[in-house]
């Protein structure tokens, strides 16, 4: 092959990308390869810095207590324990949407659970966190350091699909299952508990697939917090478990703060803005934490100055795609209701719901079942699993959209 063939590709990356990510992305990569990074964050090691100690007194229902009555999950857990939530499930849904939404939440007791694209995927009970589902002889995810845990996936397959159980998107039917209930059981605490102790026990500190990526990690920080915020006061989440939550918080935060830069110069489009968001709504949420307030302010900063500039004056999004525009957005919710406005942009947010809403209401080729046309890459990606729309209605986004438009 003659070498202008070889370096085009390459020439037209570094002119997309400019020139100082391109530099630092090769800096990086090589850092990478040379086992460098190994050296200097070890895995499955001690923390350097000691891990804040939880205040005296601190429990899920006075954590609750401290982020004020009209914070959305002191809402969120007043509306599943006095009924509210199972009224509003049950105008909704239909009955046998009701029966199948039980249904999968207790087949994700089992170790079944909802992937990407509505793909379901076995990971056993008890629960292996890295296992391998798509994989005939059902192969674990090495203990290998974050940073090269990803060279495995020629033998293993698709990272993602371990990603998907990492996520724990299923800790939202846990939550709405629980919320069904009249005669409430402990199961989805149980089960919450559970998940917070394998999680800690298969997945060391910076080992293995579930510590290789900012993204990933920002995603399961925010819905544990979700989680323990509905459930962490039933029977069956006890102290010990929700001093194992806080410490599996402030590991993640961690992570996300050093790996940060990644999204910021490899990978900045939604990668960035869940991690921008994961990162400030810790330091508002556990304001104790040692350091809490960079990680609220570098949070802040980012999404404000770089994450919002994804979105154009039109509506489109950067990543040419409607799933990907979907998949931000739905993190945006997440930024509107968890960070105070003061800390925000939210006029330039309301001007991305809203123009954002315009835009995708008008592609919608098939407005009784909510389609858009399949534009650009979708994998199935979501964030927001609230409700029982199939993949491809994207309704359920735009009436999120106008609700936080008042409108």
């Amino acid at each position: 092959m003659p070498l202008t063939s070889t370096l085009r590709p390459w020439s037209r990356w570094f002119a997309h990308v400019g020139t100082s990510r391109a530099c630092w992305r090769i800096l990086h990569e090589a850092v990478a390869r040379s086992g460098a990074r190994e050296i200097l964050e070890p895995s499955g090691a001690p923390l350097t810095v000691p891990l804040s100690p939880l205040p005296r007194g601190l429990s899920a229902r006075t954590w609750l207590e401290q982020l004020g009555p009209e914070h959305w999950f002191p809402r969120l857990h007043g509306a599943v324990r006095s009924g509210v939530a199972r009224s509003t499930l049950e105008t909704l849904l239909s009955p046998p949407e009701q029966r199948a939404l039980e249904a999968r939440a207790r087949r994700a007791l089992d170790g079944v659970i909802l992937a990407h694209g509505g793909l379901e995927l076995d990971f056993g009970s008890p629960r292996k966190w890295r296992l391998a589902p798509m994989d005939p002889s059902r192969r674990e995810w090495p203990l290998a350091h974050g940073a090269r845990v990803l060279q495995q996936s020629s033998e293993l397959g698709d990272i993602k699909d371990v990603w998907a159980l990492g996520r724990s998107l299923h800790i939202f039917d846990w939550v709405r299952a629980r919320a069904l209930e009249r005669d409430v059981s402990s199961c989805w605490s149980q089960a919450l508990a559970d998940d917070l102790a394998t999680f800690e026990a298969q997945n060391p500190w910076r080992a293995g697939p579930h510590w290789s990526s900012g993204q990933e990690c920002a995603i399961r920080a925010l819905v544990w917090c979700f989680g323990v915020a509905a459930l962490g006061q039933d029977d069956g989440f006890t102290q010990t478990d929700f001093a194992r939550f806080v410490r599996l918080i402030e590991y993640h935060a961690r992570f996300i703060d050093e790996n940060l830069d990644f999204a910021r110069f490899a990978v900045p489009n939604n990668h960035l803005i869940i991690e921008a968001i994961a990162l400030a709504a810790i330091g508002v949420l556990f304001p104790w934490l040692r350091d809490a307030a960079r990680y609220r302010e570098r949070g802040v900063t980012t999404l404000n100055q770089e994450a919002l500039s994804q979105f154009s004056p039109d509506g489109g999004y950067v990543q040419a795609s409607h799933n990907y525009h979907r998949l931000a957005l739905e993190y945006l919710l997440w930024a509107a209701r968890l960070i105070p406005k003061s800390l925000l942009s939210p006029h330039r947010l309301h001007g991305i719901f809203y123009r954002s809403a315009r835009s995708l209401s008008a592609q919608m080729h098939d407005r009784a079942r909510g389609h858009l046309p399949n534009w650009g890459a979708n994998d199935g990606a979501r964030m927001h699993r609230l409700s029982e729309a199939e993949h491809r209605d994207y309704r359920p986004l735009l009436a999120s959209l106008y609700q936080e438009l008042g409108a």
